[in-house]
């Protein structure tokens, strides 16, 4: 049995773009040394079919249309589709195709691999049209970039086909939908809009269409919810804010209407309240043990980028991942653990190992992997191990 680290890169606060590969210590969780598959790709999200042994992952690049070469030239960013190597870990590119908008943030299938969905987290507003107001005054309002969930029909050999459907918040306010995530019945799937605050619950009808089940659940104001991760047999899921100092459970029925069960703290308010002006608070990647018993989310308050240089500086504050336990007869959270770095800065991506006894976390700004033992009750301990990895963004651990 062999296992691999992809390490995605994201150049877009400095450092560099790419993909990386290293090998795996079964024993210890220790990363070998990377080596690069890409140059180019700027990823922060990867989705693993392991049946096919495929990888796909979103080219999260705004590329612009040019007047010149004609409207097909540009949009916006890419999902590429790669083929894996179990001998080796390398990867073969089996296509890079169009993700439909700018800035593509998360790919996933359907359970059943018949389907495809992207979700698009857009680019900046841009104040370039005009309207009438209730007076009848001409104004000039903000033009949103579209930022839509796209439905792909998926090929049999793993490909991405065509474009079935798009769902498009229907807020009037910059949507910038950041995950799609399938429930374990593969009746539906949830999407978090960072933008409107909005997690709606999407489902593929008969005539595959994207249609919206119920409402929308609204978060508050600027929380900004990012990922959502389900329980693997109960109907709870767990969703987490790039904004909001909470990570929120939620039962769901049938067709995927979402309730609250309760909310926990990502750090102690005093600590939250600690991040200085204009500095960043934000939870990261999160995951959720194979048996559904404790959710892990990285968190981050620090400073960076104050002088220009491209946001490659770290100024202070705390990072660390929060490990919240599941209650298992209602799903509820509650917080056992703040594990939080010292030499680890801007923990942006994680995963656990098959085995479940390490979780390992890529560090955009410290260009380095930690290693995370797990312990019986989910607790986790720093063993000290880094890798070498600039920029690191996202780490997927693949089991050949």
């Amino acid at each position: 049995m062999a296992i691999y680290a992809y390490c995605g890169m994201w150049g877009e606060h400095g450092g560099n773009d790419g993909l990386w590969v290293h090998t795996y210590d079964v024993a210890t969780g220790a990363l070998g040394e990377g080596r690069q598959i890409d140059a180019d790709i700027r990823t922060s999200n990867c989705y693993v079919d392991h049946e096919r042994g495929l990888l796909y992952m979103v080219d999260e690049i705004d590329a612009p249309f040019d007047k010149d070469a004609g409207i097909g030239s540009g949009g916006g960013g890419n999902v590429w589709v790669w083929q894996v190597d179990a001998a080796t870990g390398n990867l073969t590119l089996m296509q890079k195709a169009k993700s439909f908008g700018s800035n593509p943030s998360m790919f996933t299938l359907s359970p059943d691999k018949r389907y495809g969905v992207c979700s698009i987290h857009g680019a900046a507003p841009m104040s370039c049209q005009t309207e009438r107001d209730e007076s009848g005054a001409w104004r000039i309002v903000p033009g949103y970039a579209d930022a839509p969930i796209v439905l792909f029909r998926m090929n049999d050999d793993g490909t991405i086909g065509d474009v079935l459907d798009a769902y498009r918040a229907t807020d009037k306010a910059l949507s910038h939908m950041h995950s799609c995530t399938w429930a374990p019945s593969g009746n539906f799937f949830i999407a978090n809009d960072k933008g409107t605050g909005a997690i709606s619950t999407l489902r593929i009808t008969a005539d595959e269409k994207l249609e919206l089940v119920g409402e929308p659940y609204r978060t508050g104001a600027g929380d900004k919810p990012r990922y959502v991760r389900f329980h693997p047999s109960k109907p709870w899921c767990y969703v987490n804010y790039e904004a909001a100092n909470r990570l929120d459970a939620f039962s769901y029925d049938d067709e995927g209407r979402l309730s609250l069960i309760n909310s926990d703290l990502v750090v102690p308010e005093e600590q939250r309240s600690s991040v200085e002006k204009d500095w960043r608070f934000e939870s990261q990647d999160m995951k959720i043990s194979a048996d559904g018993s404790t959710v892990y989310s990285c968190f981050r308050g620090s400073g960076d980028n104050p002088t220009g240089d491209g946001g490659r500086e770290h100024v202070g504050g705390f990072q660390g991942v929060a490990v919240y336990a599941v209650n298992q007869d209602d799903g509820s959270v509650a917080t056992v653990q703040r594990c939080e770095f010292d030499d680890i800065y801007w923990p942006r991506g994680c995963d656990i190992s098959p085995d479940g006894r390490f979780l390992l976390v890529g560090s955009l700004y410290s260009d380095k992997v930690a290693t995370l033992a797990v312990a019986a009750d989910g607790t986790l301990s720093d063993t000290g191990l880094r890798a070498d990895q600039d920029t690191c963004s996202s780490v997927t651990l693949y089991e050949a």
